[in-house]
């Protein structure tokens, strides 16, 4: 039996950095220069049941959303730096998601699979956006929930556990804020974004978008990383036990203020 919940948690981290090595929206082995992306990646230990699908654009059946945004695809050109290491920094490694270019390439969108048999908790979401320094696009970004449908299901519920929690609604802005010359450091505290906390259910997935806004200028994704905990599911035994204990403290307690 499963000891009640707030047991045996586990923090897991799900990061992906190498986007254009792990882009299988390879058509062609002499481009260099993929305009789309679609990224599957499972994760083992802790996290063994996890995944995260990236993109995918609606010619892939299993893609990130019903839209499945997929920016402006991967890339690893340069782009504004010159080959010293100094200029470079330890930021760049030569694997980004490129957006830009034209409206619909501004959008990324990505899903959470959570195929244990534990309840998952979404706490922070970090990533890297790189604006070209000198350039005044674009402006400014929001991390956004994405409803489901029948053909690309997606829930995120907000409440005391997955089971007693009521579904984001779509659109729901889960962080913001401007982005500026160079490189963005992006941190979001999901619990703090939504005032409560969040859930994937054992057996469910949800939908994400990264939206730049501002005109279609140019910029790089890099760096991201989803964190999270796995929570046990307690038994119907286990409940029937919390529920047994509670009962006989409220029964003791009547007994004691007779």
């Amino acid at each position: 039996m499963l000891s009640p919940r707030s047991k045996a948690e586990t923090t897991v981290s799900l990061g992906i950095d190498d986007f254009h090595g792990l882009n299988t929206r390879v058509t062609d082995n002499t481009v260099t220069s993929i305009n789309h992306m679609y990224i599957n990646q499972s994760f083992t230990g802790d996290a063994d049941g996890l995944s995260i699908i990236m993109g995918g654009d609606n010619t892939t059946s299993n893609r990130a959303s019903a839209l499945g945004r997929d920016g402006y695809g991967t890339g690893t050109s340069m782009f504004g730096f010159n080959t010293s290491a100094d200029n470079q920094n330890a930021w760049f490694d030569g694997s980004y998601i490129k957006v830009g270019n034209s409206s619909g390439q501004m959008l990324v969108d990505y899903m959470i699979i959570n195929n244990t048999d534990q309840d998952f908790k979404y706490r922070i979401l970090n990533l890297d956006i790189r604006r070209e320094p000198g350039q005044t696009n674009p402006v400014s970004w929001q991390h956004l929930y994405l409803t489901g449908t029948n053909a690309y299901p997606s829930t995120m519920m907000k409440g005391s556990s997955a089971a007693a929690g009521t579904e984001l609604q779509n659109l729901k802005v889960i962080g913001s804020n401007t982005i500026n010359d160079g490189i963005n450091n992006v941190g979001v505290s999901i619990a703090e974004k939504i005032d409560g906390t969040a859930w994937i259910a054992a057996g469910d997935g949800a939908s994400f978008r990264i939206k730049i806004i501002g005109g279609t200028g140019s910029a790089q994704i890099d760096n991201f990383v989803v964190q999270g905990t796995l929570v046990p599911i307690p038994e119907p035994s286990a409940f029937a036990f919390i529920s047994g204990i509670l009962l006989m403290i409220k029964i003791l307690t009547r007994q004691r203020t007779k």
